[in-house]
């Protein structure tokens, strides 16, 4: 009888020590482990001119299903990102075709998130930094605003 009250003692310290906690036990994700929310393939779904000034260039993104062009595609993994983009006329006879030249323009860029949805591309073309970055609270969308507010575009994750 004794060994078995012995044994059970035994067993019980021993669950104690494998079934208890030595770490930290927080629901909060750590930095590390959080995957960054413009991860992902994007399509762009919406080119708006915002600028306070009549819209300087003649060429828009394709984006209309009307267009001749594709709709550009921004494919963005933890360290590197891929733009093909297409062009098109914005206004006049060729409206929504595409002007001659070698259709989409592929740019091969790396990226940092430097925080409060700010991020900085570098690539072939040089370096750049959106104006602002906002995504959509379920995060399948954001809006990207360029050169100082002078137009936005809304892009759709894939």
């Amino acid at each position: 009888m004794s060994y078995f009250k012995y044994l059970l003692l035994l067993s019980t310290l021993c669950s104690l020590v494998l079934l208890t906690n030595c770490g930290e036990d927080s629901d909060d994700p750590v930095a590390e482990d959080t995957i960054d929310p413009i991860i992902g393939s994007w399509v762009l779904t919406n080119e708006e001119w915002t600028g306070s000034e009549a819209n300087p260039n003649s060429l828009r993104s394709c984006f209309l299903k009307s267009d001749h062009g594709k709709p550009n595609k921004w494919n963005i993994t933890t360290t590197k990102a891929t733009q093909k983009i297409w062009k098109c006329w914005k206004g006049g006879p060729g409206a929504g075709k595409m002007p001659f030249g070698n259709w989409p323009i592929t740019y091969k860029e790396t990226w940092t998130n430097l925080g409060n949805n700010k991020y900085e591309f570098n690539g072939d073309e040089g370096s750049y930094k959106p104006y602002s970055l906002e995504f959509s609270s379920d995060l399948s969308s954001m809006i990207v605003i360029w050169f100082e507010g002078e137009y936005a575009e809304t892009w759709t994750r894939q």
